[in-house]
């Protein structure tokens, strides 16, 4: 039964209320922002053969960039490399694609002329040795010495023919091989050309999506600085990023013994170091499978990654702030809602002192649904409005039972 108790409640004596309302029990974690939807700009991979007009060939220098900050159209250029020697390279293959083209056409010329007269050869030699078999037909009527160079001068033309003819596919070969490397040559050439100019195309930048302009940074002078006009990067180095800022994320991490009380579609609110009069509201997408471990801290220290969306955003968020979300992980509607320092006892029994009259207290005992670590939110025990002591009535109270 409740128990009623007096006092000494002398000044300086600590007092609080119940209300009515409700009550969180949140995680506070930290993170920054970044863009859900991006792109990022890489510096064209420029590939081919070298020609040796210059060591600046392949050299990516940047002519134009589009000012931090900006919001871009996709479609809009952003930057442009210097295409000088890109546009020396294409003139060169444009002029070698028509001098390899002549030389197939010249070859494949002399091909069908060094075959006419081969084939003329043949023609020849074959008559020479159908006149010579004719001739045999005289041995009858001469001298044995006439028909004995009759008989040679038939097996010579003989071994003529036969000659030139084994010759001919190897005319056949040799000619071919010529055109056939020439072919290939023209081919190089034109693969070559379509390269250059791919190559001249890539070095003007689009914006592949709407959204505002992230410039990299790169070492200069022993120190990070920020991309700039007239910077020389490297094939395939990233240089900026066009991010839409309409849909930002927030991405943070979690200590792996708090993780499992985060769940997809926790609401969470979301506080900007740079900006503390603004608040957004946040919603958890995405919780890691694998914990990570984090800065020089010891190993058996792990953290989960999460992520979470701003449900709302506001034009002074951009990518890289650093935020702190408090993530909702339980609460309580409509609930009597008690200070903790107003919560007395153990586990087992937790109670309030509420306050009957002057220097009277009522010992109430408690059923808490929710607590965190200021408040209580109980079913029973108190009413919205009751006066609570946040310190014990009494240093001996005498306890009094109704």
């Amino acid at each position: 039964m409740p128990s009623a108790m007096k006092g000494p409640a002398g000044p300086g004596f600590r007092t609080t209320s119940a209300r009515a309302g409700s009550l969180e029990k949140g995680l506070r974690v930290a993170g920054v922002t970044a863009a859900e939807n991006f792109a990022v700009l890489r510096a064209p991979r420029l590939r081919g053969r070298r020609t040796g007009r210059s060591a600046m060939e392949f050299s990516l220098t940047i002519e134009r960039l589009a000012p931090a900050g900006k919001f871009v159209r996709a479609g809009e250029v952003v930057a442009e490399f210097d295409r000088q020697y890109m546009q020396l390279r294409l003139d060169d293959y444009l002029a070698r694609v028509e001098q390899e083209g002549r030389d197939v056409s010249r070859l494949k010329a002399n091909l069908a002329v060094r075959r006419a007269a081969h084939t003329q050869l043949v023609i020849r030699a074959r008559g020479e040795m159908e006149k010579a078999e004719l001739d045999l037909k005289k041995i009858p009527i001469l001298s044995d010495n006439e028909a004995e160079r009759y008989r040679l001068n038939y097996g010579e033309a003989v071994e003529n023919y036969k000659e030139v003819r084994s010759r001919t596919p190897f005319v056949e070969v040799s000619e071919g091989a010529a055109v056939r490397r020439a072919e290939l040559n023209y081919k190089e050439a034109e693969l070559e050309l379509a390269r250059a100019q791919r190559h001249v195309d890539q070095l003007v930048a689009r914006a592949p999506i709407d959204g505002m302009v992230v410039m990299l940074t790169l070492r200069r002078s022993g120190e990070r600085a920020q991309i700039r006009e007239g910077d020389q990067i490297g094939s395939g180095q990233p240089y900026m990023h066009i991010v839409d800022v309409r849909e930002m994320v927030i991405n943070a991490d979690v200590n792996q013994v708090d993780a499992q009380h985060v769940k997809l579609g926790m609401e969470a609110s979301v506080r900007f170091d740079a900006y503390p009069d603004l608040e957004l509201p946040a919603r958890v997408i995405a919780v890691g499978a694998f914990a990570n471990q984090t800065g020089w801290r010891g190993s058996y220290v792990r953290n989960v990654p999460i992520r979470l969306k701003l449900e709302r955003t506001d034009p002074r968020v951009i990518p890289d702030l650093s935020v702190s979300a408090d993530l909702v992980l339980q609460k309580a509607e409509d609930a009597i809602i008690v200070p903790r320092e107003a919560v007395f006892g153990d586990g087992d029994e937790q109670y309030a002192m509420v306050r009957e009259g002057p220097g009277s207290w009522q010992k109430r005992p408690l059923e808490i649904v929710l607590e965190n670590n200021v408040e209580v939110a109980v079913a029973s025990g108190v009413q919205a409005g009751d006066v609570l002591a946040a310190e014990w009535p009494g240093e001996n109270p005498e306890v009094l039972t109704n």
